[in-house]
């Protein structure tokens, strides 16, 4: 950054200046034009406005009252009209008005900080900065069209953001502004908002000021922080310190450039102006005007007429417009121009309440409304009230009058604004000297009054000179020069009293109230003196008398009480200021150069200063309690001010001043002199201000204590009451009975509402009489199951309100017994012990209270026996509820003997009902399975209730010869010949059971052994006896004698095999069954033992030369329990292992935790038993079928429901061997769904997944238990090799990453040349190259990827079901538009074209995709890869429409070639190489290659599997060459960015095919052929001829 060198001798050349320059002549003619403007912010508030060849400012009239100007920041002018525009951030408003003062309106008024203002006169617009919303904005010069460009607000909620000045370039368009907030910054932006930029954000701290030299391309700025002016070009750079000040008392705001010179309002000068020269030169231009300058603006003058000034053309009464070569009269009567001919927009009353219509500011035939004042809006219909921007500061209220408005201010605030703080008890007091007088008033209002008798009129006052206070006794202190004495008196003006007369010239004074004496000086004896307040105890404390001969002659004196210091002045001969101890020691002298009559003194404590005027000087200045850091506050030479004495109070200096004989002020920081106060003094000496310690007048009231805060104070109020002085009564009453609780009030649940009631509530507040009102009142009806709230309110007479809140809860509650129930007493006794759960009461959680007739664990008889049950509640509420139980008697067991049939066993009987002997007639016997004999149980009354009777022989009939399974399905099985059925039925199985009737008569007898309820092992063993027989039976008969068993027969049998085993179980214990086809492992152990799970394995027996089990049996075979997974074989048929955490299930399902794992394991052989409807209709064409590989496991644990594991059941088999006709094979882990099938059963893979496939196992996971096999898939086409599944997935993947690419090369290209994205055609092939492209992505990317996520599988596959459809059904729209468009004599137009191809070919696919991922959604899901499984559903839902779709294109191909081939070319080499690329071009927008994968399903073959992989892969790159290199128009459309690319040169796009023949077709043409012509299909575009 350059930095220009600022050498001057400012400080010497600018103190000589002030007093010279009340204004500078610029040396501009008699006739000048230019204008400045200047806003002053404060005391008082004003515009003014100055010839610029004089600075003769004068305030604008109307301009110094708060109607319109409050506190005016930012200032411009509009020449046209005339108008003066500002902003006000206290009326937070954006104003103009005629620079006469007249025609002043509110433009803009809902701003929050507006600070910032700029005109574009040439565009009739106005741009503004708000610091307090953040933002720039525009509006039209009226106002009007009002929008923001720039939000400025940070991303950074520490950056603080402050925009103030603004500025507009007008011929170049820009905007620059600068921001004052936590990181300051100059930036740049277009007039419409946009490019904006950072041109400063170094070096800056306040920036306030900005100038424009639009010639010079230069941008000035001025920063009030550091006090420097400083200058960049508009791009930032060139940066050049222009002054720095910080070495001076200067501090510029505003800034303007003019005539080369900058001019700038000062904090201290008001206006100054700095020469551009070098070296530069400051002057002062005005001095006096201003209280705070701050917004400058000077217009400097380009039009060429200036008839309104020069001539004032218009008529009396007439507004002229003054434009750059001409002007523009606004006539009273409605008219325009320069002789009121023309019309004039304001011709009708179009303005309100007495409102002036002028001609706008900003658009031409349009008009504005002058209002009168306080009216505003576009035809003055708005009323402009004051208090709307609220003036009023720290929350005074504004009351609106009509021409003002006034604030009603808090009681701690005063002044016009409340903008004071109030100090009710502090006092001023002056000493005038003549005539001679003693003054006071509060400092609130500065308004003297002479305190009663102390004038010349009392002998002891002559010329009072020095006075001080004493608040506790209440009387103020003053010497008297003329009289030497020192006197005090009552501040009512009694009680004078003199309390020295023997001194000489005492001009100083200083009490020291805290500890009651006092210090005065005296010039006439050279000594500091003091005395305690009652004129006691006088010393001596210095004598000031100086040896050189020097005239000593102090003056002035405080004292610092805390710190035991004087200070005191001394203007004789060697002015000085000088300090010592209270008791004289230690003095020093402070300062003692630059003085010459230095009298008034005072000290600041607080902030370590002291104050002290110059009487010689006429300047105040300060320094620090040592005499450092002096500085000038004000110099007040060239204001003509002579101060005599002063004194800080807060925030501002005090002097009696001997000029304007008036008290005057100025800011502790040295701004704003001004007179303060109502007195004029002939000639005011001292001046002492009084600060209260308000807390020692008791201003707390009710006993709240004070504590001060200087200069407030806090009080602390007793409780009860608030207020600045706790004067407000907010102590509530006090419910002396307090607040009930929350009421619980239970009812009959038959009951709809209760009365409830409540103790009176009473409260007791000594502002009596207390008001009371409630929402409810004891004893009234609440409804029930509803909760109510309650409110009790007092109030007193204070205003002060207590609440007393609960709730009234009607619950309904009732009695709920157990049910009705029925319990066994032990056979052959007549009582037993009865239990049940005691009832429940609803809607209560209460305690009990039951009282019954019965008790829980009662003895009770047999028969009938009501228990009664009754709870009491509160409020005489009774509930009461009853059941009933059934004691039921047993005979005993017992036994008899007959004469037939010898010993009989009667079991157990229930009383009244007849029994049947346990023995059971014989199967040879007609009626077999009939009991022997029958006996009652009769019921007796009590005490005997029951009595076996004798019991009835019955005949079992004929005997007969022999005895089928047919009728042994008749035969009632019972405990008593269970035996004798299960071993018949074993005996008959292990013959023959070849015919389906037999198998259907197994499964029935089977169900009956079950039923019979017997363990017992034998029949257990020879049920697993039969079933073998069954499967061996079964699986050894030739398929051709196979018999067709019903399902649901060999269903049963399964399900009875389980039922069996369970039973012993249960009844017996563990199971160990081997048959050679069935195994059967059962066991039954304490949880603990199977806390790391629990496996069944069936493997092969480890015998020396034992080879593996035959295919269909378990020979060789032997299953095993093992608890250690460790301890698993590797060689097993077949395994389950169980979860460990099997343990917590079983324990979650038995409260006493005693219960043991009770699993049973059962090995099939071959699935014989499981007739599946799904592997039965699965043979298929090419030898394509389903099986079940090896072994069907079935596990079953008791009382536990083994569903939705979160650990899953491993199921482990061996591998099945692989053959050479099923190498192409699939498996699948399924289990055994008994719901399925019309609840027959069949194969399901619900809940199981292929964990692990190797060539020795196959491990499931499954999420349940029950029985499970492998379901393996042989496919119909021979698999293929290894080698050619890895050149197939590497032509796929690359294929489709090239597609991708090439896809996306080609869609940008399209849609980036508008030319290429027009018409029908080129609208078809975007669609379809984003269908192809979408599904490119998502086949490499989820395919393989998503297999085994469940859900993001079925979506991948969803996907891609989708778009292959989409695909598909966009070349059925290409071969539509080809065919119209090459076979059609005269091509369709229809309307809407596109609209309708887009429903139809994204639409229809979507339909399909819904109706199948509905019905089948299982379907999507595939272990293998993410997409349709083969079968039902991938025909119908996707080969069959893409068959239809591929119908229909083929017979379009067919079309549209022989349509092509009837065209003639020059060669026969150009009519084959040009019909080869239309059919290679026109195949793939067909989408005809798909017909390869109807092929690869039907033939399988390698070569069709390879011609659809590489057809379909790279059917991106086909179409990235076909319509994108290759054609002609989109090589031309590329050419002009390709010459860019070649640095200019002419960069041509080679295709090799291409040299300097052409095979382009004329473009499609969308328009009808005016006549029919054979060689239509010659002269069309057929999408995808030639290179285009």
């Amino acid at each position: 950054m350059e930095r220009t060198v600022f050498v001057t001798c400012l400080q010497a050349v600018f103190y000589q200046q002030r007093a010279l320059y009340k204004h500078v002549s610029l040396h501009k003619s008699a006739r000048s034009y230019d204008l400045v403007f200047v806003t002053n912010v404060e005391n008082p508030p004003g515009i003014f406005v100055a010839p610029a060849d004089t600075f003769n400012f004068t305030l604008i009239p109307s301009f110094d009252d708060h109607e319109h100007v409050l506190r005016p920041v930012a200032i411009d002018y509009d020449p046209v009209d005339g108008m003066v525009y500002w902003t006000d951030v206290q009326h937070r408003s954006i104003s103009r008005a005629f620079v006469d003062g007249t025609g002043s309106v509110v433009l803009l008024r809902d701003l929050i900080q507006p600070e910032g203002l700029t005109l574009d006169v040439e565009n009739r617009v106005m741009y503004w900065t708000d610091a307090g919303s953040l933002l720039i904005e525009r509006a039209s010069l009226d106002g009007q069209d009002r929008s923001v460009l720039l939000n400025l607000t940070s991303s950074s909620l520490s950056d603080e953001v402050k925009p103030r000045p603004i500025v507009v370039d007008v011929t170049n368009g820009y905007l620059f502004w600068a921001d004052w907030g936590s990181s300051p910054k100059i930036e740049r932006a277009n007039t419409n908002g946009a490019s904006r930029m950072v041109l400063v954000d170094t070096g800056l701290l306040y920036p306030t000021g900005l100038a424009l030299d639009e010639q010079g391309g230069r941008l000035y700025w001025c920063d009030a922080g550091l006090n420097i002016v400083e200058s960049i070009d508009f791009l930032g750079q060139n940066r050049i310190l222009r002054a720095d000040f910080s070495g001076f008392l200067l501090t510029p705001l505003g800034l303007a450039l003019y005539q080369g010179n900058l001019y700038w309002t000062d904090y201290y000068y008001q206006i100054a102006n700095l020469t551009l020269g070098s070296p530069p030169s400051i002057a002062v231009i005005s001095f006096n005007n201003f209280s705070y300058p701050f917004g400058i603006h000077i217009h400097s003058d380009t039009f060429l007429d200036h008839s309104c000034v020069d001539s004032m053309p218009c008529g009396e009464g007439e507004r002229c417009r003054q434009f750059h070569n001409s002007y523009q009269c606004v006539c009273k009567n409605g008219l325009a121009g320069n002789n009121c001919q023309l019309a004039n927009p304001c011709g009708g009353a179009v303005c309100s309440n007495g409102g002036s219509c002028l001609l706008s500011s900003s658009t031409d035939n349009a008009y504005f409304c002058q209002c009168p004042e306080r009216y505003f809006g576009t035809n003055c219909e708005l009323f402009d009230d004051p208090c709307i921007s609220n003036p009023c500061w720290n929350g005074g209220i504004c009351i609106n009058a009509t021409a003002e408005f006034a604030c009603i201010c808090p009681p701690d605030f005063i002044g016009s604004f409340c903008e004071s703080q109030s100090h009710p008890y502090d006092l001023v007091f002056v000493a005038n000297l003549q005539p001679p007088g003693i003054y006071v008033a509060p400092t609130d209002t500065f308004n003297f009054t002479l305190i009663p008798g102390l004038d010349g009129s009392h002998d002891n006052i002559s010329r009072p000179i020095a006075i001080d206070y004493d608040p506790e006794e209440r009387m103020v202190y003053w010497t008297d020069v003329t009289l030497s004495t020192l006197n005090r008196a009552f501040l009512d003006g009694s009680g004078v009293e003199v309390l020295f007369t023997d001194l000489q010239t005492p001009d100083g004074l200083a009490l020291d109230v805290e500890n009651r004496v006092m210090y005065w000086t005296d010039t006439g004896s050279d000594l500091i003196e003091r005395a305690t307040l009652d004129g006691r105890e006088r010393s001596v404390v210095l004598n000031l008398t100086n040896s050189s001969l020097t005239a000593v002659e102090p003056r002035g004196i405080v004292v610092d009480p805390a710190n035991s210091h004087l200070y005191w002045t001394d203007w004789g001969t060697a002015p000085k200021i000088e300090r010592s101890a209270t008791d004289g020691s230690g003095r020093r002298v402070l300062i003692d150069t630059s003085l010459w009559l230095p009298n008034g003194i005072s000290l600041d404590l607080e902030g370590g200063r002291m104050y002290w005027c110059d009487a010689g000087f006429d300047r105040i200045e300060y320094s620090d309690l040592l005499g450092q850091g002096r500085t000038v506050l004000v110099d007040l030479t060239s204001l003509g001010i002579h101060p005599f004495d002063l004194f800080g109070y807060y925030d501002f200096i005090y002097w009696s001043d001997w000029v304007s004989l008036s008290i005057l002020r100025v800011e502790a920081s040295g701004r704003h002199v001004g007179t303060h106060g109502s007195e004029s003094f002939g000639r005011a000496g001292g001046i002492h201000i009084f600060k209260a310690n308000i807390c020692q007048q008791m201003v707390c009231q009710h006993g709240g204590h004070c504590q001060l805060n200087a200069p407030h104070y806090t009080c602390y109020c007793a409780q009860g009451y608030s207020g600045r002085n706790c004067e407000n009564d907010n102590l509530p009453p006090f419910f002396t009975t307090g607040c009930p609780s929350n009421i619980l009030r239970l009812a009959d649940n038959n009951q709809r509402s209760v009365p409830v009631s409540w103790p009176d509530l009473r409260a007791s507040d000594p502002s009596t009489p207390l008001l009371w009102s409630s929402t409810h009142r004891p004893g009234d009806i609440f409804s029930v199951g509803g909760v109510t709230m309650v409110t009790y309110t007092v109030t007193d007479q204070a205003g002060n309100a207590a609440s007393c809140n609960f709730t009234v809860t009607v619950t309904a509650v009732d009695l709920v017994c157990p049910a009705n129930f029925t319990v066994d007493a032990k056979p052959g006794s007549t009582s037993t012990g009865v239990n049940w759960m005691e009832p429940v009461v609803t809607g209560w959680d209460g305690p009990t209270n039951f009282t019954s007739s019965l008790s829980p664990g009662v003895e009770l008889q047999i028969g009938s026996h009501v228990v009664n049950y009754r709870q009491r509640f509160e409020y005489g509420l009774n509930l009461n509820c009853l059941f009933s139980v059934q004691v039921i008697g047993f005979c005993p067991a017992s036994t008899t003997n007959d004469a037939l049939h010898g010993r009989l066993m009667w079991l157990a009987t229930r009383r009244g009902i007849t029994a049947e002997s346990f023995e059971r007639c014989p199967l040879m016997t007609s009626k077999a399975g009939d009991p022997l004999a029958v006996r009652n149980c009769s019921v007796l009354a009590p005490p005997d209730y029951f009595q076996w009777g004798n019991h009835v022989p019955q005949s079992c009939g004929e005997e007969r010869n022999e005895v089928t399974l047919e009728d042994a399905t008749d035969i009632d099985v019972s405990p008593g010949n269970v035996n004798e059925v299960v071993e018949f039925l074993a005996n008959q199985t292990s013959e023959s059971t070849e015919s389906a009737e037999d198998v259907e008569a197994v499964s029935t007898i089977l169900m009956n052994i079950v039923g019979a309820g017997s363990g017992d092992t034998e029949v257990t063993e020879l049920v697993i006896q039969t079933v073998s027989n069954v499967i061996m039976s079964t699986s050894q008969t030739p398929d051709s004698q196979t018999p067709e068993v019903n399902a649901g027969s060999s269903s049963a049998i399964v399900q009875s095999v389980e039922a069996q085993v369970a039973l012993t179980l249960r009844q017996d214990g563990p199971v160990s069954i081997q048959q050679d086809t069935i195994h059967v492992e059962a066991v039954s152990l304490d949880p603990m033992q199977v806390t790391n799970g629990l496996t069944f394995v069936s493997a092969p027996k480890q015998q020396t030369g034992q080879s593996s089990p035959q295919e269909g049996s378990l020979v060789g075979t032997k299953v095993t329990t093992v608890v250690n997974a460790s301890e698993v074989p590797q060689d097993v048929i077949a395994s389950i292992r169980l979860p460990a955490n099997i343990v917590d299930l079983i324990q979650a399902g038995n409260a006493n935790g005693s219960q043991p794992l009770r699993a049973s394991f059962i090995v099939y052989a071959d699935d014989t038993l499981f007739k599946s409807a799904l592997i039965k209709g699965s043979p298929g064409k090419n030898g394509s079928s389903l099986r079940v590989a090896g072994s069907v496991v079935s596990l079953t644990v008791e009382d536990v429901e083994l569903v939705n594991l979160t650990e899953p059941v491993v199921i482990q088999f061996k591998a099945p061997a692989i053959n050479e006709t099923e190498q192409n094979r699939t498996i699948k882990c399924v289990f055994w769904d008994f719901d399925l099938n019309d609840r027959v059963g069949d194969w399901s893979t619900a809940g199981c997944l292929l964990a692990r496939e190797t060539n020795d196992t196959v491990s499931c996971n499954c999420s349940h238990a029950t029985n499970f096999a492998i379901l393996v898939n042989v496919h119909g086409q021979k698999e293929t090799s290894k080698v050619f599944r890895d050149v197939l997935n590497i032509i796929t993947n690359v294929g489709c990453a090239i597609s991708i690419i090439a896809l996306v090369i080609t869609l940008t290209v399209y849609l980036a040349v508008k030319k290429l994205r027009t018409g029908k055609s080129r609208q078809i092939f975007i669609h379809l190259f984003f269908a192809w492209l979408i599904l490119y992505i998502v086949f490499l990317a989820g395919v393989d990827n998503a297999k085994g996520t469940g859900g993001g599988c079925v979506f991948v596959a969803a996907l891609l079901h989708y778009f292959v459809l989409c695909t598909l059904m966009w070349t059925a729209v290409e071969a539509r538009n080809m065919y119209v468009s090459a076979v059609k004599v005269f091509p369709e137009d229809t309307p809407h074209y596109m609209l309708k191809a887009c429903l139809i070919a994204w639409g229809s696919p979507l339909i399909v995709l819904t109706i199948t991922l509905a019905a089948a959604t299982d379907h999507y899901r595939n272990e293998d890869y993410c997409f349709l499984e083969p079968d039902l559903v991938l025909f119908l839902g996707l080969l069959a429409p893409i068959g239809l779709i591929l119908i229909h294109n083929i017979l379009t191909f067919i079309l549209v070639m022989r349509s092509i081939l009837k065209v003639k070319e020059e060669s026969r080499s150009q009519q084959i190489s040009k019909r080869l690329q239309n059919a290679v071009g026109i195949s793939t927008l067909m989408g005809l290659t798909w017909s390869f994968g109807f092929l690869v399903v039907i033939d399988g073959s390698q070569a069709f599997q390879l011609i659809f992989c590489l057809a379909n892969s790279f059917q991106g790159l086909i179409v990235f060459i076909m319509f994108c290199v290759r054609r002609e128009e989109v090589r031309t459309a590329l050419a002009p960015y390709m010459k860019r690319l070649c640095c200019g040169r002419t960069c041509d796009i080679q295709v090799p095919w291409k040299k300097d023949r052409s095979y382009d077709l004329p473009i499609l043409s969308e328009s009808v052929p005016s006549s029919q012509s054979t060689a239509h299909t010659a002269e069309v575009d057929m999408s995808v001829s030639g290179p285009y």
